[in-house]
């Protein structure tokens, strides 16, 4: 049995949210699958979680995410334990400050090279070395021997809010505190800020600490196959041993070779797109996530060649999922529910 599993962080907006595009785009496809299918709700969670509880992480909250994001981005991360130290961007709002990630600001590999070359300077005595990877000039990690006693959040989790509740705890959080101040130091300064900050870019102001681990046995997957790009989502299926693969422009190039099974794509756009807070952006993002994904998936299931969709929307607050057959789409007595309605409700529309 094919079975589709779309993973659409952030998908729901708080009813306090002022994000969503007005009016409220149509989305016709994703109508007709949340009024047809069924529907199940659970306590909101960080994605990253989320993915770990799939493979059985107990608890998913200390799966190793900095060993494994190694991992999909094509590094070995070995017997050494794994921190991510992403260069991030501080923004003062009111009495707090907000995350928002370097990613998001457009942070170059050179720009990267030379901050992480400042950086390894400033820890030699520590015998701290950060590194990064080409492809993901934003993605910082740091090699040590032994696993810090810290409790950490994914940055996927803290960009866009305050930092005052999500700061690392634990028996070591002081002195990697102590660290931080004095990175936040040397960036504070550094030639590369005040380029970005000439040319209207956002600085590199400190570092988000999270993902802290080892990378041990493999967990079983539930997924024949994973696509994401994302990188501790692949990691997670190089480490079991399945396919990963990066996500296309839209369902109907994945459906060529889809694996038997489950095969589970995180669509992490809309997410992007919801932090920066841009309207348009969204709405833009919305109608291709209906036309390239939804749309055809339901032909697909129409047409027999996948047997279940599931699109599951998980954010800090609930985590909602709705899964489709060929037989559920038959109920033509439910009407379409939208965005707005699928995160207000608690359980499958009536009959």
């Amino acid at each position: 049995m094919t079975h589709l599993h779309l993973l659409i962080p952030a998908l729901l907006l708080p009813a306090s949210a002022a994000l969503l595009p007005s009016p409220p785009p149509h989305l016709p496809a994703f109508g007709v699958l949340f009024g047809r299918g069924e529907h199940r709700v659970e306590p909101g969670m960080v994605v990253e979680h989320w993915i770990a509880a799939r493979f059985g992480a107990t608890p998913p909250g200390a799966a190793p995410l900095a060993a494994l994001a190694l991992l999909g981005s094509g590094g070995d991360p070995g017997s050494m334990a794994w921190l991510r130290a992403d260069p991030v961007h501080l923004h003062p709002h009111g009495t707090t400050l907000t995350l928002v990630r370097s990613r998001d600001t457009g942070l170059s590999q050179p720009e990267s090279i030379a901050l992480c070359t400042s950086l390894n300077e400033l820890f030699e005595s520590d015998g701290l070395r950060f590194r990064s990877f080409p492809e993901a000039p934003d993605d910082w990690y740091l090699a040590l021997e032994q696993v810090p006693a810290l409790l950490t959040k994914p940055v996927t989790a803290v960009r866009g809010l305050s930092v005052d509740h999500w700061l690392p705890i634990g028996e070591d959080a002081r002195a990697w505190q102590r660290r931080m101040t004095e990175a936040q130091m040397v960036l504070h300064d550094h030639p590369v800020n005040d380029a970005r900050e000439a040319a209207g870019l956002l600085p590199v102001n400190s570092l988000w600490l999270w993902g802290e681990g080892r990378l041990g046995a493999p967990l079983p997957s539930p997924f024949a196959a994973i696509v994401a790009d994302e990188p501790s989502t692949r990691g997670f299926a190089l480490h079991a041993g399945v396919s990963a693969r990066p996500v296309p422009n839209g369902l109907n190039v994945l459906m060529q070779d889809l694996t038997p099974g489950q095969t589970l794509v995180r669509l992490d756009r809309l997410a992007d797109a919801k932090t920066l807070g841009d309207p348009e952006t969204i709405d833009a993002i919305l109608h291709a996530l209906d036309t390239r994904w939804i749309a055809p998936a339901l032909a697909a299931l129409r047409g027999g060649r996948i047997a279940r969709v599931t699109v599951t929307a998980v954010d800090r607050h609930r985590t909602v999922s709705v899964t489709a057959t060929r037989s559920s789409l038959r109920r033509f007595w439910r009407r379409p529910v939208t965005l707005a309605a699928l995160a207000t409700r608690s359980g499958s529309p009536d009959d």
